[in-house]
């Protein structure tokens, strides 16, 4: 039995999880039957467990924001040059937008760094901090990093050739009935309230070009108080069937999912999404712009050319009035969905944690 540190800053506990807490959840805490897991990260209480999985507060808060990012970002180190060497294995949640903090330098012990994400350009360019050349020296430091999809490990590759990195795709759901039988009737969007990076702006400018072809759609992930959101309505106001939901979770999402005829995702970059696969699970596709990370997935989505928001909408259109085509997008969600659960990604995962505490 191994002892294993992991940190993340955006875990079950966290407030909002997204992408990285669900590989702590699908990948880090399913170790915990052969090793001894700990997990730091962002939560209002001190600590608690999930399942024989102990969760500790790095830092007590009920909310993830750019201020805890750093201030975790900050504190994982003092944590690891202190504690470092009484664990066998370390994981390092690569923490947007900083990216990878330089954590094999501050101990012995051998460190996997996670990467969910590879766009560090475009955070530079979005806080006009130099994140990319700090991505660039500090990736030199990693003999190990972990990725879920291929596209952000080719990124890596390119920035640290010495570097072993590899990609271990994405878990999809269990083979549970949450096909949806009968399409739903309205698009959906599940996300942060984002611009930069979610392409809000270019969701609610495409929804324009539609007029009174748009669909109804409801926006889940965010409050509708949000100010970026108001700020955003104020220069291109909605009609009454745009609907903003809050953040969802479990059955109320599940509802969500089974409303929908058609997913949005306007981002303009991604690390990949699971927001795709989420849809397909479920016999819906997704509209979005042709990124890398989607270039896998085509059969079962409609992809928009970047950033052209005519394309985007025509995209929509196709979605809610090509019934012929939209079938052939739910039968090849079908068939992507059960080729992905043949798959078996959390072992891989385990074999590789395996070679690294072996080296």
């Amino acid at each position: 039995m191994a002892r294993i540190l992991c940190f993340d800053s955006d875990t079950h506990f966290s407030g909002h999880p997204g992408g990285q807490a669900r590989f702590t959840e699908e990948f880090i805490e399913p170790l915990s039957d052969v090793h001894d897991v700990e997990v730091w990260t962002v939560m209002s209480e001190t600590h608690r467990t999930r399942g024989a999985v102990t969760y500790r507060a790095l830092l007590r808060t009920d909310q993830v924001t750019k201020s805890t990012q750093l201030s975790f970002a900050r504190r994982q180190l003092d944590v690891v040059r202190r504690e470092g060497e009484h664990f066998d294995l370390i994981v390092e949640n690569f923490i947007p937008p900083i990216g990878p903090s330089g954590m094999p330098t501050h101990t012995t012990t051998p460190v996997i760094g996670l990467a969910n994400f590879s766009f560090w350009d475009e955070m530079s360019a979005k806080y006009h901090v130099p994140f990319h050349l700090l991505t660039r020296h500090r990736l030199q430091k990693y003999d190990w990093i972990a990725t879920t999809h291929e596209s952000v490990s080719q990124r890596i590759r390119t920035l640290s050739p010495q570097t072993v990195t590899a990609a271990f795709g994405q878990v999809v759901e269990p083979g549970i009935a949450v096909w949806n039988d009968s399409p739903g009737e309205r698009a959906v969007f599940l996300g942060r309230p984002d611009i930069h990076q979610k392409g809000l702006d270019l969701l609610v400018r495409s929804l324009h070009r539609l007029g009174s072809r748009a669909p109804d759609v409801a926006l889940a992930g965010f409050d509708p108080s949000n100010k970026d959101w108001q700020k955003l309505v104020r220069r291109w106001p909605l009609s009454s069937s745009v609907e903003v939901l809050g953040y969802v979770r479990g059955t109320p999402k599940d509802d969500l999912l089974k409303s929908a005829r058609a997913l949005l995702l306007p981002s303009r970059y991604e690390g990949p999404s699971y927001v795709p696969l989420e849809g397909a699970s479920r016999g819906v596709p997704t509209v979005a712009f042709d990124l890398p990370c989607f270039a896998d997935r085509r059969e079962f989505m409609y992809l928009a050319r970047p950033f052209d928001i005519s394309d985007f909408a025509a995209q929509i259109d196709r979605a809610f009035l090509d019934d012929r085509l939209y079938e052939e997008k739910r039968r090849a969600s079908a068939e992507t969905i059960q080729h992905s659960r043949q798959l078996h990604p959390q072992e891989e995962f385990r074999a590789f944690v395996t070679q690294v505490l072996s080296r």
